[in-house]
């Protein structure tokens, strides 16, 4: 078969796809696989990995997935275009820690679904390509977790930027706003702390709003521009390595519960940093929210690399209440789709 033949192959059975006819895709990339012919082998085999998974045949998803790169290293590079940064990646898993219990509440988990994360835009190098989700069993919690972690991940995030978080998007501050002035109302709130201040847009409202604010960047980048825009102390280290001296009455801490390794500790940590009437803002994609409900493994936040753990009402109500912290509002995001919104005091 001529190579523009095995092209329309591919085309064809990617037309299939997208009808959400895999079982006819399937058979067209098993032939394709026959013919052996290594780049066409990567991508029979990457998308025979993404129809396993949708299927829950997850052996065969991630053996799949690990085929494809073994077929051909530079994988991204023969899939993603030219602006993707890190196109140029070749395959290597790198050193990770394994986990197998949830960091919840430490109870035995089951396989939950696989992706190969590479081909998102935002992957960095370091971590994993081949993302196994795993699900506590506990029916009280059912939290979902990565079952793979880069052993050296604060160093990674620490020498990197996001492709996600560049420039502040001026558009989200009346949003914020909004959660700001709901946090006031009834509360006399004075001293803030952003963790994970990024760009600076939440940044930029407390302190319109006259809050006393510092911020946690684990991103030196960050930090720098954070500090030359606002003039405020900046802590640039992990959350989860810092011992607060002081105590706060608001503690923001927008998209970055599900970035840590250890959701526990640190939120026993922030208990201890929050003035007895404070208050704790968190947002978090939620896996029991309707966009995942409806999109199913086509939700994005499934390849998002640096996301280790996926929530839910439910797994995050059972913890907090686990450590005596109190879930006082519950709101569907407005900034970003399957993401939750929660208030949480002492």
């Amino acid at each position: 078969m001529k190579i523009e033949e095995i092209q329309s192959q591919i085309q064809y059975a990617d037309s299939l796809l997208q009808q959400k006819r895999d079982l006819e895709a399937k058979a067209v990339f098993e032939n394709i696989l026959t013919l052996n012919l290594p780049e066409a082998n990567s991508i029979s085999y990457f998308r025979l990995g993404e129809i396993a998974n949708r299927q829950g045949e997850l052996i065969d998803s991630e053996r799949f997935h690990r085929l494809a790169f073994e077929n051909n290293a530079a994988l991204c590079a023969q899939l993603l275009p030219a602006n993707i940064s890190h196109r140029n990646y070749v395959y290597h898993r790198g050193q990770q820690m394994e986990i197998i219990d949830c960091p919840l509440c430490s109870s035995p988990a089951v396989d939950h679904s696989v992706y190969n994360i590479a081909l998102s835009a935002n992957f960095i190098d370091g971590f994993d390509p081949i993302r196994l989700w795993k699900q506590c069993e506990n029916s009280l919690c059912s939290h979902i977790f990565s079952s793979n972690i880069p052993k050296n991940l604060s160093q990674i995030l620490s020498e990197t930027s996001s492709s996600v978080i560049q420039d502040a998007k001026i558009h989200r501050l009346p949003q914020i706003a909004e959660v700001l002035s709901n946090l006031s109302k009834s509360r006399s709130l004075t001293t803030c702390l952003e963790v994970g201040a990024g760009a600076g847009e939440q940044v930029a409202v407390a302190l319109e709003f006259g809050f006393e604010v510092e911020a946690v960047e684990i991103r030196e980048s960050y930090c720098k521009n954070l500090r030359e825009t606002f003039t405020i102390p900046v802590y640039n280290q992990s959350i989860e390595e810092i011992v607060f001296e002081k105590k706060y009455d608001l503690i923001l801490m927008g998209d970055v519960l599900e970035h840590v390794i250890d959701p526990v500790k640190l939120l026993m940590s922030l208990k201890e940093t929050l003035t007895p009437l404070g208050v704790i803002w968190v947002s978090t994609p939620n896996f029991e929210s309707a966009m995942t409900r409806l999109t199913k493994t086509y939700d994005p936040m499934w390849q998002v690399c640096e996301h280790l753990q996926y929530f839910s009402k439910k797994s995050l109500g059972f913890t907090l209440a686990k450590i005596g912290l109190q879930l006082v509002e519950y709101k569907s995001s407005f900034q970003y789709n399957g993401s939750m919104e929660l208030i949480i005091t002492r």
